[in-house]
């Protein structure tokens, strides 16, 4: 029989090897859809599955009303092992993923790597480190899937309505689901039963190479580093501020830069950078005439100077040449200590 329905699958073009994905999806509403946000590795260096690894970022049933299995319900793991009966993603359902900034799983590199964490018999597999089989390059993987006799939807379970129309060990089972057509298929509304992705952003950083998604390498002007771990050194505090609109990409971009040590005060969202100022004056407690304000865009020089006037301080204002034109720096501190006089 002709499968009654088509999956769908989307992969991406780009690989990489550690990093961070950040997915904006809507997941479908329908009964007996199956959709999936994986991250596949892309050689199978170790072998076939699940030897070389998977990451579930999301899976779902998406059917309204599925007992306690239903659209209320998302599921993240890994799976490993060195055979598909030996694959240990239950003890792998807690790596570092969040939905709707929820943290959903996170889990470390075991410090004995996988292969002892799994208590595995024989010679290990994964030798080449301890991130083994997840030291090599994944790519993304986003699926669209109907039924399914593999057990992911379990007999026994209510379905609001109406029953599952198969059972797991049916091997009619196709028939007996199109059969059923007229009670599932008023489920799919339309649009709501499609998986709509808003943005896919994949962050990599590689031998201390920040690249971005197309493989772009992301850098900073090459005196910045020394400059910030300089006034770290002498114990003068630093803020940053950003009108972007991207504040999470910023924060990332930041983090990957190794700069989160850096700065005391963050003031990184849409508005101005009188706003931003004013914020981290009442968080710092540091008074506007002790801090000094680098930009190199005449708007945020200007609206930063009229909060002097009004305030009658002389805030010190600085022009600078800044590679990323959303982000400004404030230095907080006595002026004689940066000047030496």
């Amino acid at each position: 029989m002709i499968p009654p329905a088509m999956s769908s699958k989307v992969i991406s073009k780009t690989s990489f090897r550690y990093g961070r994905v950040d997915i904006e999806a809507q997941m479908p509403i329908g009964d007996w859809l199956w959709t999936s946000i994986w991250l596949m590795p892309k050689d199978k260096v170790y072998g076939g599955w699940p030897r070389s690894g998977e990451i579930d970022i999301t899976e779902n049933r998406c059917n309204r009303n599925y007992g306690q299995y239903g659209i209320q319900r998302m599921m993240s793991t890994l799976h490993w092992g060195p055979a598909w009966n030996q694959d240990k993603w239950a003890t792998t359902t807690n790596s570092n993923l969040s939905v709707d900034n929820e943290v959903v799983l996170n889990e470390r590199t075991p410090p004995s790597g996988w292969w002892r964490k799994g208590g595995f018999s024989g010679n290990d597999i994964w030798t080449n480190s301890h991130a083994a089989p997840f030291d090599q390059e994944f790519f993304l993987q986003m699926n669209v899937a109907v039924g399914g006799t593999n057990g992911f939807f379990p007999d026994g379970v209510q379905n609001g309505g109406y029953s599952k129309p198969w059972s797991n060990n049916d091997p009619k089972a196709p028939e007996k689901f199109w059969a059923a057509r007229h009670l599932w298929h008023p489920t799919w509304e339309g649009d709501k039963a499609a998986m709509k992705v808003r943005a896919v952003r994949i962050y990599q950083k590689v031998t201390g190479d920040v690249v971005d998604a197309r493989g772009s390498c992301l850098v900073s002007f090459s005196d910045v580093p020394g400059i910030l771990k300089s006034l770290n050194k002498q114990g003068i505090k630093v803020g940053i501020a950003s009108r972007t609109s991207a504040e999470e990409e910023a924060k990332e971009l930041i983090r990957l830069f190794d700069w989160d040590q850096y700065f005391q005060y963050r003031q990184i969202y849409p508005g101005n950078k009188t706003t931003h100022f004013k914020r981290i004056h009442s968080d710092s407690g540091i008074d506007y005439k002790d801090m000094i304000f680098f930009d190199d865009e005449h708007r945020n020089i200007v609206d930063v100077g009229k909060l002097g006037k009004e305030l009658e301080y002389e805030i010190q204002l600085l022009t600078c040449s800044c590679r990323n034109r959303n982000f400004s720096i404030i230095f907080m501190t006595s002026l004689s200590e940066i000047w030496g006089i």
